[in-house]
């Protein structure tokens, strides 16, 4: 009986262990699927082949390009210093993946959200959220990263009701008066 307060400390303390483990567990296999999603090959050239830019089309707010490489789409990128510019083309003609290969060559000035960005952490937790309130949630997030003035945003609209795309719209249209937002975009 006199020992029973430290036996059941030490349970305690083994109980926190475990849970310690097992958060580790879960935080490596979370950083091993962000790195499944961001990985992009050692090259570009290996990338690049799968992007038809003959299919891309480019539009911000005072004009519509076809970049005809990605060093034009970079240049279109770099051109601007806030703004929306919003990437359009058919499935399968590499949007995705150019999106991927700026984030590479913007670095940590670029922030990219993937079209499955629910496997990544932010502050905010939204599990019983919707679609629309979960992204809401990451985007009023995306202002307080003071370092990244490029936003890339792979179709966040592909999965959300026309009220949903109505505020998140309004949201992008604020953070583009101080950021660049580099969109794909499910819907025209």
């Amino acid at each position: 009986l006199i020992t029973l307060p430290r036996q059941l400390q030490i349970i305690q303390s083994i109980f926190s262990f475990f849970n310690l483990t097992l958060s580790w567990t879960g935080a490596y296999a979370q950083l091993q699927e962000l790195q499944k999603i961001t990985q992009v090959s050692q090259t570009a050239d290996d990338s690049l082949k799968y992007v038809q830019f003959d299919s891309i089309e480019v539009s911000n707010q005072s004009s519509s390009l076809q970049p005809r490489s990605f060093d034009a789409m970079i240049d279109i990128v770099r051109g601007d210093r806030s703004g929306r510019i919003t990437v359009r083309g058919r499935n399968g003609a590499g949007k995705s993946t150019m999106l991927a290969l700026l984030k590479e060559v913007l670095g940590d000035s670029a922030f990219y959200l993937p079209t499955n960005y629910s496997d990544l952490i932010f502050k905010s937790t939204f599990l019983n959220h919707s679609d629309g309130n979960r992204l809401l949630s990451v985007f009023n997030e995306i202002p307080l990263l003071d370092d990244v003035h490029y936003v890339i945003l792979d179709e966040w609209d592909a999965n959300l009701d026309a009220d949903n795309v109505a505020k998140l719209n309004a949201a992008l249209d604020a953070l583009a008066k101080t950021k660049v937002i580099i969109e794909s975009r499910h819907r025209v």
